[in-house]
């Protein structure tokens, strides 16, 4: 038999119409993992591929300044992706954020701010990691040597803050951010905002 004291707190007395929720259940919402196993093991296997490029990044180097014309259409396309995602990102979040305020459309309010916010702490981890990491820029080595790594030297020389690009991580952190919002509010279409986002970074 139940003690007195669970049963009262399990069901309200009569006449009391109170819904008592469980407690498991009441807390389920706000215990979500924000880096999972899964997450470990995606960024691993994403950091042993850039390792096994390290190789192929010299020739590749060499023959795209061999091809003055492929050269040029990598150069113009390199700066319009840049503007897309850096003010872009920022621009595309915090507009749709504050209009969505405006108009009252909570699911937009989501996909602005949680866009933005991927956004920023993105650029704070680079930031870090360019600090830390010391990566030559192209020119410093005149693409002679792809492992110009010198630890901490980013934090004093912007010549040495060209690894992780930071254009490129805003826009897989803009990826994600809306992914994530479409696949909670519009599952089916997942696969396919998921490909244009995902491609797109």
């Amino acid at each position: 038999m139940m003690p007195p004291a669970r049963a009262s707190a399990q069901n309200p007395p009569p006449g009391d119409d109170r819904t008592v929720v469980p407690r498991d259940t009441a807390h389920a919402a706000r215990h979500q993992t924000l880096f999972t196993y899964r997450d470990a093991i995606l960024a691993a296997g994403f950091a042993g591929l850039t390792m096994a490029m390290f190789p192929l990044d010299k020739n590749i180097a060499r023959q795209i300044h061999q091809d003055s014309t492929f050269n040029g259409f990598t150069q113009n396309s390199a700066v319009g992706f840049e503007t897309i995602s850096s003010p872009g990102a920022y621009v595309s979040g915090g507009g749709l954020y504050l209009t969505s305020r405006l108009t009252k459309k909570p699911d937009l309010v989501d996909f602005g701010w949680h866009g933005t916010e991927a956004v920023l702490v993105a650029n704070g981890v680079t930031g870090l990691l360019k600090g830390t990491l010391g990566r030559a820029r192209p020119f410093v080595s005149n693409d002679t040597n792809p492992r110009d790594f010198r630890f901490g030297g980013g934090f004093s020389s912007s010549d040495r803050q060209s690894f992780p690009s930071g254009h490129t991580t805003t826009a897989f952190a803009a990826a994600a951010a809306v992914t994530s919002e479409i696949r909670r509010l519009h599952p089916k279409a997942l696969p396919y905002v998921a490909t244009v986002m995902y491609g797109g970074a």
